[in-house]
């Protein structure tokens, strides 16, 4: 799960929980005033069956201004509580006429009370899916308002260098140099000691760590 001030998300696919990598990403002058800009990787290797991979907020109590706010390859919806606003994003862009699907995208999009969805179809090739996340406390102003709408556009997002990750074993984002000191100790070139906490040392963390993206970052 992956914490926020609306509730922890869940991503899940055909209902399952699901693995997900995540990290922070940089702020620009867009989103400057947001509390918090991340991106959830989720890969999934399509098998030409239909599935669902869901990003949901648990316990989300509908807000009469949630609302689906959606831009140029752009799915997001966005979710309210007191004066805090989080957006969830999505990339893609569809369009039904008649009966006949109109995108550039192999697979569609969908909207929940709770969250949104990647919708994968028969023919989709797409192994990557993205979520943005961004959140912001305080809005009393549009323009603090609508920052969270870019902070989440998935198509600006890039895991590169990123301040925070997500770490799949204490299930909490972490910053960077921990990630790095916890890395090198299970390679065996630090103590021990040096793990972030909330890494339980055992044989089996140790080679899930290892297959994590991030251990060779």
């Amino acid at each position: 799960m992956f914490s926020t001030p609306l509730g922890d998300i869940e991503i899940r696919i055909d209902g399952r929980l699901a693995h997900f990598n995540g990290c922070s990403i940089k702020k620009d002058g867009t989103c400057a005033d947001v509390a918090g800009r991340y991106a959830l990787c989720v890969d999934f290797k399509p098998d030409g069956l239909s599935h669902s991979i869901t990003c949901k907020i648990l316990g989300h109590i509908v807000d009469e201004k949630d609302e689906i706010e959606t831009g140029e390859w752009l799915e997001l919806k966005s979710f309210y509580k007191d004066n805090i606003k989080l957006s969830i994003g999505m990339e893609g862009d569809v369009g039904y006429i008649g009966n006949e699907r109109v995108s550039e995208y192999d697979y569609d999009n969908d909207y929940f009370d709770d969250g949104v969805s990647y919708e994968i179809l028969p023919e989709t090739k797409t192994e990557r899916f993205v979520f943005g996340i961004s959140w912001i406390e305080g809005i009393d102003t549009p323009e603090r308002d609508c920052q969270t709408w870019y902070g989440a556009d998935v198509k600006g997002l890039k895991c590169h260098s990123p301040e925070e990750v997500y770490c799949p074993i204490s299930t909490r984002m972490i910053k960077d140099i921990s990630c790095i000191e916890t890395r090198d100790a299970v390679d065996g070139n630090i103590s021990s000691k040096y793990m972030h906490n909330g890494f339980f040392d055992t044989e089996e963390n140790r080679a899930y760590c290892k297959k994590c993206r991030w251990h060779d970052y």
